[in-house]
């Protein structure tokens, strides 16, 4: 219809980048088609058009004679219809809904009725407006695959825009409203728990694109926010999605800079940024990060705040990671005393710190003092967290490197394999852990002069860590190392 309607506008490639980006709409694409064939359209090609879009979205798609003829006019009527036979909350769910990611599913734990009660007048007329919607084609429903029932919703990226437009100023109640479903539905998942991750990655969409609407919020609206964002980025961090989870912290900052620097919330999303540089192998810089998030929350949440401590040890292991076990020791025991004074001995925060003093301990030598304090920390995971907790597995798998170094070869080695058993049933096959373990495995079958089977291990591993971590990891790095080391070979 482009084509045929403006065909001096530029090539078949640039007219379907324009039709994907009008929706495919037939009265969006007569209508562009319309203003690019006359010879006195101010964007005479189909990439201007699309650009100026960004600019005069309600001018070039607000002609045409009436309502009907325009694109920003004609999903009114179908709302002004729904209006007139009782159903006005319908404009008002299709206004959150814009705010979300358009033509991205919408999952059913986004839409949480109690939330959305009241700008629909209590929650039975949630399901009422939301049907509603749906007969007039505002919205449309996929299956879910089993989730209760509840089908997901999509909304058109034309219709989303168009209905972000047309609200103007009221738009910002929709976005509050629509922070707190995304905020309700993050306190429904467990960041710790890897059966959640599906959810917490449906939900990322629908974060990204409330972090990029450029529309007035509160305080308390934006303090939601960066509460949702620093509990994602935790959760892509836990998962082992560095990239995603950094990238998610500075866009969260970003969009919510107006709390200002002393925010608790701020220090929160500093940290994750801090911490996702840290898995991605920045150490330094992440401690520099680090080093200037604990000086402000000391003056602002005192020494013993959970977060200060949280800050403190996230230090300590960037020591660790830049070959400072000593140093990282000190700190760590610093914080442990700190955490046993203020939590308990229980406490998985107390557990985790001591893990780290055990890693330290290995890293300077003293391997039976680090075995020893393992096995006492495993103990408490176990009967705190349970058996296949990512955590508890990350204890056993650093026993399992402790008895290696202690020439406990295929000791460690059946260890590993348990473990590495436990952690692709539990985070699958792809996780940067899963894949620590399939490492430490080869090298096991390299100590032991099982040369075979460690290259095709290790080549495997490369393989994996360069798709999920990037060719620059330390990971992939290590991994070539190794491959170098044994069979003198580039890659």
């Amino acid at each position: 219809m482009l084509a045929d309607l403006a065909p001096r506008a530029g090539d078949a490639a640039e007219a379907r980048v324009l039709a994907g980006r009008l929706g495919g709409l037939p009265l969006a694409l007569h209508q562009a088609g319309t203003y690019l064939g006359s010879p006195f359209s101010a964007e005479p090609t189909f990439s201007a058009y699309g650009q100026a879009l960004l600019e005069r979205f309600g001018d070039l798609l607000g002609r045409g004679d009436d309502d009907r003829g325009q694109v920003i006019g004609t999903w009114e009527l179908s709302l002004d219809a729904l209006a007139a036979q009782g159903r006005g909350q319908a404009r008002e769910l299709l206004r959150v809904l814009s705010c979300f990611a358009a033509a991205v599913p919408v999952p059913p734990v986004l839409l949480d009725p109690g939330v959305l009660s009241d700008c629909c007048g209590g929650e039975g007329r949630v399901e009422e407006g939301l049907s509603g919607l749906l007969s007039v084609g505002l919205i449309e429903t996929r299956d879910p695959g089993g989730e209760a029932g509840r089908p997901l919703v999509v909304v058109h990226p034309l219709v989303a825009q168009t209905i972000r437009y047309q609200a103007a100023d009221a738009l910002a109640d929709s976005f509050a409203v629509a922070v707190d479903l995304l905020a309700t539905a993050a306190g429904h998942l467990d960041y710790e728990d890897p059966r959640d991750q599906a959810r917490w990655l449906a939900l990322l969409p629908h974060l990204r694109a409330l972090l990029g609407l450029e529309v007035a919020a509160s305080a308390a609206v934006l303090e939601t926010l960066a509460s949702s964002a620093a509990t994602m980025s935790l959760a892509l961090l836990r998962g082992g999605s560095y990239p995603a989870s950094l990238e998610l912290a500075e866009s969260a900052l970003t969009r919510t800079a107006a709390l200002g620097e002393d925010h608790e919330q701020i220090f929160d999303l500093l940290v994750r940024r801090a911490a996702a540089h840290r898995f991605l192998g920045h150490a330094a810089e992440a401690e520099a990060e680090f080093r200037q998030v604990l000086a402000a929350q000391l003056r602002v949440l005192g020494p013993d705040h959970p977060s200060t401590l949280a800050t403190r040890q996230e230090i300590a292991r960037t020591l660790a990671d830049q070959g400072k076990p000593a140093e990282a020791e000190a700190e760590f025991r610093q914080v442990l005393a700190a955490r046993l004074r203020v939590l308990s001995a229980d406490h998985y925060d107390t557990l985790a710190t001591g893990h780290y003093i055990a890693r330290t301990l290995a890293g300077q030598g003293k391997l039976a003092e680090a075995e020893a304090e393992f096995r006492q920390v495993l103990a408490g995971k176990v009967r705190v967290l349970g058996p296949d907790h990512p955590s508890t597995l990350a204890t056993r798998h650093r026993i399992a490197c402790v008895l290696a170094d202690q020439g406990k070869f295929a000791e460690a080695e059946a260890e590993f394999q348990q473990v590495l058993a436990a952690r692709l049933r539990v985070l699958g096959p792809d996780h940067p852990d899963t894949l620590d373990s399939r490492y430490e495995i080869a090298r096991m079958f390299a100590d032991q002069g099982k040369l075979a089977e460690a290259e095709a291990e290790l080549r495997q591993v490369l393989a994996a860590r360069l798709r999920v971590l990037g060719p620059d990891h330390p990971s992939t790095l290590l991994t070539k190392e190794l491959i170098q080391r044994f069979w003198r070979q580039d890659d």
